[in-house]
């Protein structure tokens, strides 16, 4: 920005400075907002009122595209729905769309997918320095499970209860490979990971769509200490989507890999 008014001071403009409105950049942050939410429910309706494509016809848009011929706005959405009931194999819905549109759902459905036929295997230690894949995500993701005592490789383990003094495993986990996990998600451990290290296990558990519950406290020696387990409702959600996909055909197999 500095350069810019010193450009254009050399051309001659006269620069001043304004005072900042309050109640101007509100309702402006407002009306962007607006625009924001107007913007992204044309998109659901779009996509709810795209006519439904044949199996012929959703091969061929499929097949041009990847030639490199853009879709026109009624083929995209028409894309998009098709997109939408091939992964999850039911009718879409607005709710769908928006949850999709705001946590990447499918991505997150293909990573606790993965995780659940136990077989991620291999060591972090070993391939550090690879760059970021689905694959290298959930073999640290489980590993990282697995040191917290909700996962094995028969998948995740509903039932286990845990508190912040059970963690001592996935705190050491995480400092002792502190560089894979920045290279593959982008982002350091929490800077309270040594005194609460179930938010960092909270954090890793969003990108399989897994969170924890807390179902009892205790108090121990004058200290509460809040036992967790793995959310009942959402695991259970989730091998109940990854069931009907297992056993519902799609016409569209691709759609079933990990998008970028």
């Amino acid at each position: 920005m500095t350069n810019y008014i010193e450009y254009k001071k050399r051309l001659g403009y006269s620069i001043a400075f304004a005072e900042i409105d309050e109640e101007l950049t509100k309702i402006g942050q407002r009306f962007i907002a607006d625009g924001k939410t107007g913007t992204e429910r044309n998109k659901i309706l779009r996509i709810l009122d795209a006519r439904k494509l044949s199996d012929t016809e959703l091969r061929f848009l499929i097949e041009r595209q990847a030639k490199g011929t853009k879709p026109s706005q009624d083929e995209f959405a028409q894309l998009e729905r098709a997109r939408f009931e091939s992964f999850f194999r039911r009718e879409v819905f607005a709710d769908l769309i928006e949850l999709e549109e705001r946590v990447d759902l499918a991505n997150k459905v293909r990573m606790f997918e993965l995780l659940s036929t136990g077989r991620v295997d291999g060591s972090v230690r070993e391939t550090e320095a690879i760059a970021p894949t689905p694959m290298s995500r959930a073999l640290f993701l489980g590993q990282a499970f697995k040191a917290a005592g909700i996962y094995s490789e028969s998948g995740f383990l509903g039932d286990t209860h845990i508190t912040d003094d059970d963690l001592n495993g996935f705190r050491g986990f995480m400092e002792a490979n502190r560089a894979f996990y920045e290279a593959q998600f982008g982002r350091s451990p929490r800077k309270d990971l040594a005194t609460s290290p179930m938010r960092q296990l909270t954090d890793l558990l969003e990108w399989c769509r897994l969170r924890t519950e807390k179902v009892a406290t205790k108090t121990v020696e004058g200290r509460k200490k809040y036992h967790y387990r793995l959310d009942a409702q959402r695991l259970s959600g989730l091998k109940k989507l990854q069931r009907i996909r297992k056993a519902v055909p799609t016409d569209w197999p691709a759609i079933d890999g990990f998008e970028n």
